[in-house]
């Protein structure tokens, strides 16, 4: 599992674990616990290839994350390295092996459809034009080229994610704490 030291690898590598399967763990920054762990990251070739090459299922899970400061070009090319460059990779990795895994699990998000008010949009719905959308589609792209090797690949088109461990709610909590917190904004306002 790559991001699996993320607040939502780290949720599913214990998920997986408790359920008896065995997880290796691709991280920069690995955790301590009953895991196996692989030191790295996919934008870099290393370890973690012949262990993804050997797996029987692959969750990818890494990525930069959005919420971390403004959408700078510098930033906005980061984002797109790490999901985009860094799933090319993997599917790379896997398209250059004799063996691989059955299933590509890979992390997208609900940004994919860009903002479209109040619009119904079902899975099979076009992707929108701003930032968000195109990095998802060529996220999507890249994880889509393993479907070419044979294997399964399943897209996690992922909203806001709300944990008092991290992500969207663990950077509203302090203010709330503090009696600052409010509604996010009106009720006919769309929130994923």
């Amino acid at each position: 599992m790559t991001g699996a030291s993320g607040l939502l690898g780290s949720r599913l590598c214990a998920d997986l674990s408790s359920a008896g399967h065995a997880v290796t763990g691709l991280s920069r920054q690995p955790r301590t616990g009953g895991l196996e762990w692989v030191v790295g990251d996919v934008e870099t070739p290393g370890a973690w290839m012949e262990r993804a090459c050997a797996a029987d299922a692959v969750f990818h899970l890494c990525g930069e994350s959005i919420a971390e400061g403004r959408w700078t070009s510098a930033r906005k090319r980061a984002l797109f390295s790490s999901r985009v460059d860094g799933t090319r990779r993997l599917v790379d990795a896997l398209e250059g092996s004799h063996s691989r895994p059955r299933l590509l699990v890979s992390a997208s998000a609900c940004g994919y459809y860009g903002s479209r008010g109040e619009e119904e949009l079902r899975e099979s719905s076009p992707p929108g034009s701003d930032f968000l959308a195109q990095l998802c589609c060529g996220w999507e792209a890249e994880a889509d080229r393993a479907e070419t090797l044979g294997m399964r690949v399943v897209k996690l088109r992922l909203g806001v994610v709300l944990s008092a461990r991290g992500g969207a709610m663990g950077k509203m909590l302090p203010a709330f704490r503090l009696g600052l917190g409010g509604p996010l904004g009106p009720r006919r306002h769309w929130f994923p």
